[in-house]
């Protein structure tokens, strides 16, 4: 079963009193409630993060606003991992900060493919991965990892990267492929010989082995190609 896409965020915080820390003399906005000023937070974190859905906070120390409280900034910072959030409580200057880790959404395969086995999306359903983890091997959609070979036998419910798959050749040059041209209602299947290779969406040269005409066909699969 294909999982739904969700984002797991998690964000550890306190809050201090720093009468030398230096905010803007201006109230940005405010807030009434923790869980207004939660919501800010989560905001900006999505404005950075853009796939982020479903964000959860959680708090070793909540505190009480029984008043409206002025919000003078509010830094992220991914590099750390971290926020900032500059207040005025009762006229003092306050510094909300923390640390917060979140999970990014990868493919994966569903059950385990040996190697060679070129990869179908419906083979592919997401998992969540940590952040910290994620760098530049790792495959990191779907659309990297469809028509793509595996090189090994690869098991389900882990992260790929790049380099356990290839892509694959699905023509080879004179071999007979079936070209199938469609257009509105109408489907016509003919054989054609392969004037040069081709892999998962590749447009190569075909001949027609009755009329010798010589065109151009997308690949769509093992010795397969379509005409649209």
């Amino acid at each position: 079963m294909i999982s739904k896409p969700y984002f797991f965020l998690c964000i550890l915080f306190s809050i201090s009193i720093y009468p030398t820390y230096s905010l803007a003399s201006s109230c940005d906005m405010s807030v009434q409630s923790q869980e207004e000023l939660d919501d800010l937070i989560k905001s900006e974190i999505e404005q950075k993060h853009k796939s982020a859905i479903d964000v959860r906070l959680t708090s070793n120390n909540d505190f009480f606003i029984k008043d409206e409280i002025c919000i003078t900034s509010i830094n992220v910072d991914d590099f750390g991992y971290t926020f900032r959030v500059g207040l005025k409580i009762d006229n003092k200057n306050a510094l909300y900060q923390g640390k917060f880790a979140f999970n990014y959404l990868v493919p994966a395969l569903q059950t385990q493919l040996s190697a060679g086995t070129v990869v179908r999306e419906s083979d592919i359903y997401f998992i969540s991965y940590p952040s910290q983890k994620v760098n530049n091997n790792l495959i990191k959609t779907k659309e990297e990892l469809v028509g793509k070979a595996l090189r090994t036998s690869t098991n389900a419910d882990k992260p790929l990267n790049i380099r356990d798959v290839y892509v694959p050749l699905l023509i080879h040059k004179n071999e007979s492929v079936n070209v199938v041209y469609e257009k509105g209602n109408i489907s016509i299947k003919v054989t054609a010989l392969a004037l040069e290779n081709g892999s998962m969406n590749d447009m190569i040269k075909l001949k027609n082995t009755r009329s010798g005409n010589i065109f151009t066909a997308k690949v769509s699969g093992e010795k397969t190609a379509i005409i649209y």
